[in-house]
């Protein structure tokens, strides 16, 4: 009986932890813009090879600065790691539009 509440308790552990599941991923920027509306959006070579956008609801020193590390990657060739919360595996493709996390910019 005390196995089976063992084996019980792990199954609601990591049914918790998918439903906060998200990955990491390494990986180029290639293209970015800031849209009239003042929205920015960008391309990369794994996740979003169609536009993905930074939050909104981000606050504007964010955003600003979220351009500014997207921009300084694409210049300098150099990875980002960014989190997705959406995407199904580490490095799959996103949906249009998707927006992620964090980033992580590898000077």
């Amino acid at each position: 009986m005390r196995f089976m509440g063992c084996i019980a308790g792990a199954l609601c552990l990591l049914s918790a932890q998918s439903a906060n599941a998200g990955y990491w991923c390494d990986e180029k920027v290639t293209a970015a813009i800031v849209h009239q509306d003042g929205t920015v959006y960008f391309m990369s070579e794994k996740s979003c090879l169609a536009w993905c956008a930074i939050s909104p609801a981000w606050a504007q020193p964010q955003i600003d600065r979220a351009y500014s590390t997207l921009i300084t990657a694409i210049s300098q060739n150099k990875p980002i790691t960014m989190f997705w919360t959406n995407a199904s595996t580490p490095c799959a493709q996103v949906a249009m539009y998707s927006n992620p996390e964090a980033f992580i910019f590898h000077p």
